[in-house]
């Protein structure tokens, strides 16, 4: 496909990716958007990798245009691109959407299509107005179901602020611990050979892939 244009929506699988404002939105059952909040960094990898589907991309112009000027570790474009794949690859069947070619780069592999204007989220379907009473006018609920939902309100607040309490150690004084990471050190080549270097990026790229697959 031509190469897109700023501005430029494009879809793939389900998925759109406005160009210009740098907004990722899936497709839900109902046929609406819903945004889907990305990093950074993973949003620039994502707006080059779409811009040539089906291409190799390598390593050095990912490093180049998400990190200008920057001297930064190969392994943070490997833990961008595992956060892509954890959002991409979501509920997708077969491999990932993102193809990791060993000691070179990353391909684009689903089809990426050209959204027009015309394809925006289309407005919600109108009210139906009540037969029963004019257009302007609109039936109050009763006070027996307003004090029903008032006390079904009181009680989801409480509820929340009980999981607050328990969850963040305000009955302790304590803080709540942070939550736990993992990092997947760069793998060394110990065999001497430089020509076999991409079996150890192949390595740390995959168990960085993996492990990001585990839930919490």
């Amino acid at each position: 496909m031509d190469a897109p244009v700023a501005g430029e929506t494009l879809g793939f699988e389900g998925w759109r990716f406005d160009m210009r404002a740098g907004d990722l939105l899936r497709q839900d059952p109902e046929g609406g958007w819903t945004p889907v909040a990305i990093g950074t960094r993973a949003r620039d990898i994502l707006a080059l990798l779409l811009q040539r589907p089906g291409a190799l991309v390598s390593k050095d112009a990912i490093m180049g245009a998400v990190w200008p000027n920057v001297a930064v570790e190969p392994n943070n474009l490997t833990v961008q691109i595992a956060a892509l794949r954890r959002t991409l690859d979501e509920g997708r069947a077969g491999g990932s959407c993102i193809e990791t070619v060993p000691g070179r780069g990353y391909r684009f592999i689903p089809r990426v299509t050209h959204q027009s204007e015309t394809q925006a989220e289309p407005p919600p379907a109108p009210v139906a107005e009540s037969k029963a009473l004019p257009a302007r006018v609109r039936r109050l609920p009763s006070r027996p179901r307003l004090w029903s939902v008032a006390g079904s309100c009181a009680v989801a607040m409480a509820a929340l602020l009980a999981v607050a309490v328990w969850q963040g150690g305000w009955r302790t004084g304590q803080p709540a611990p942070p939550r736990l990471s993992l990092v997947v050190l760069p793998f060394q080549n110990l065999s001497g050979d430089a020509k076999d270097d991409y079996l150890a990026d192949g390595v740390t790229d995959d168990l960085t892939t993996e492990l990001s697959h585990i839930p919490d």
